[in-house]
C-alpha cells in the first residue's frame, strides 16, 4: 500500500516544479498564452488511493480492513468569486479486503460522490464530501444495498499549464449507513483538469519607458495636490498571480509606512489604496481582484492604527497597465498597489518622509 501513497506525493512535486517552470517562462511581450483563474464549470479526472478500517466493535475483526481505489469523472463548478468550489463526480471504485474471514477478497462497482469546498487565496481548498457505492452494502456491513460514506476533503491547486490544473490533497470518510460499527476511509486524491477557456492570448504591446530612479510623482487631482508614492518599479506593494495575498517584506513595507507617518497626518488629508491587475482573465473578475488588493493594504494600514475613515480604497483591474521591460515580460509589475495622498499641505515634508521608503 505505501507504494500507491508515494504516487501522488511524486504528482505533487512534479507539479510545483511544473509550475515554477511556467511562472519564470511564460509568453512573450506580444503575445502571452497565460491561465486565468476559472469560473463556472471545469470537467477533472480523478485518482486516489488509501486505507479502509473499522472499530469493530460488532464483530471484532475488522473485516472491512483493506485498500481503497478509484478512478473518476468530476465536474467542478468554481464561483465567480472562485471562493466555492462545487463538485458532482462518477467513478468506478475497487476495494481489496485484507482479512482472511472478509466476505471477499475484493469488490469493484461504480460509484457518485459530490463535494463543498471554500478556496482560500493561497488555492487550498477545504470543505466536505460525500459519495456512495452502489451494490456493495453487504460487504461494509451497511444497512441496505448501497455504502455511503461522508466526510472532510482537503485539496491544494496548481496551474500546472495555460488551461490545464492539477488538484492533490486527500479526504477522511466515515459510513453513513453501517450497524454496530464505524468504517471509516483515508485516501489521497490526484485531479488533473482542463479549462479551455483560461487560454488565450493577451496581445498588448506596451513601450518600456520605466523610470532610472525612485521618484515620487504629483499629481493635480485636487487644489491642494496629490503625491503617488511610488518605486523604481511600478507601485508600492506587488502580488502573485491571481492573488491578493502580501509577502512578509511588503507587509512589513507597508508596516513601517504606518509607523513613519503616524504622527504626521497635518501633512495631508486623506489616502487613496489603489489596487490593479495584469491584462489576464476577464474584466470582471480582475475588477474584483484588483479590488481585494487594495483592501488588503488597507486593512494593514489599520491595523496600524489608521483610521478607515481616512482611507480611500479603489480598484482598476486592467485600465492601467504598468510600464513593462524586456526584462519583466509576464505582466508582473501591473499586479500592484499604489498608494496615493490626497490634500497634501507640505509637499516638501511628506517627500521627505516618503523617500525612506522608494
Amino acid at each position: 500500500m505505501k507504494r500507491w501513497m508515494v504516487i501522488p506525493l511524486i504528482f505533487a512535486s512534479a507539479t510545483a516544479w511544473a509550475q515554477s517552470e511556467t511562472s519564470s517562462t511564460r509568453g512573450s511581450l506580444s503575445s502571452e498564452a497565460v491561465s486565468v483563474a476559472p469560473e463556472g464549470w471545469v470537467p477533472f479526472l480523478g485518482a486516489g488511493a488509501g486505507y479502509t478500517t473499522s472499530d469493530h466493535t460488532g464483530s471484532g475483526q475488522n473485516l472491512q480492513e483493506g485498500m481503497p481505489t478509484s478512478i473518476k469523472l468530476l465536474g467542478s463548478y468554481y464561483t465567480e468569486s472562485t471562493k466555492g468550489v462545487f463538485d458532482l463526480g462518477f467513478g468506478y471504485n475497487n476495494q481489496q479486503f485484507s482479512r482472511d474471514l472478509a466476505p471477499a477478497t475484493t469488490v469493484s462497482g461504480p460509484s457518485i460522490e459530490a463535494a463543498a469546498r471554500y478556496q482560500w487565496e493561497s488555492r487550498w481548498q477545504a470543505g466536505v464530501i460525500a459519495t456512495t457505492l452502489f451494490d456493495r452494502g453487504e460487504y461494509y456491513g451497511a444497512n441496505q444495498a448501497d455504502a455511503q460514506f461522508a466526510g472532510l476533503q482537503a485539496l491544494k491547486e496548481f496551474t500546472v499549464a495555460p488551461a490545464w490544473l492539477m488538484r492533490v490533497g486527500g479526504r477522511i470518510l466515515t459510513d453513513l449507513n453501517v450497524n454496530n460499527e464505524t468504517v471509516s476511509m483515508a485516501l489521497l486524491d490526484l485531479q488533473l483538469g482542463w479549462d479551455p477557456s483560461a487560454s488565450r492570448q493577451s496581445v498588448r504591446d506596451v513601450a518600456s519607458t520605466a523610470p532610472s530612479r525612485p521618484v515620487a510623482q504629483p499629481t493635480p487631482n485636487n487644489a491642494l495636490g496629490s503625491i503617488k508614492l511610488e518605486t523604481n518599479r511600478p507601485g508600492f506593494v506587488r502580488f502573485e498571480f491571481d492573488s491578493a495575498q502580501i509577502s512578509n517584506p511588503d507587509r512589513n513595507r507597508v508596516r513601517d509606512l504606518a509607523r513613519a507617518l503616524e504622527d504626521r497626518k497635518d501633512l495631508y488629508s486623506s489616502i487613496e489604496v489603489i489596487g490593479h491587475t495584469d491584462p489576464v482573465g476577464t474584466q470582471a473578475y480582475n475588477q474584483n481582484l484588483s479590488e481585494r488588493r487594495a483592501a488588503s493594504v488597507r486593512d494593514i494600514l489599520v491595523d496600524a492604527g489608521w483610521s478607515r475613515s481616512n482611507i480611500q480604497t479603489k480598484g482598476l483591474g486592467e485600465t492601467e497597465l504598468a510600464i513593462m521591460s524586456e526584462l519583466a515580460p509576464n505582466f508582473g509589475d501591473n499586479r500592484r498597489v499604489e498608494i496615493q495622498f490626497n490634500g497634501v499641505r507640505d509637499q516638501r515634508q511628506l517627500r521627505d518622509i516618503l523617500s525612506r521608503f522608494e
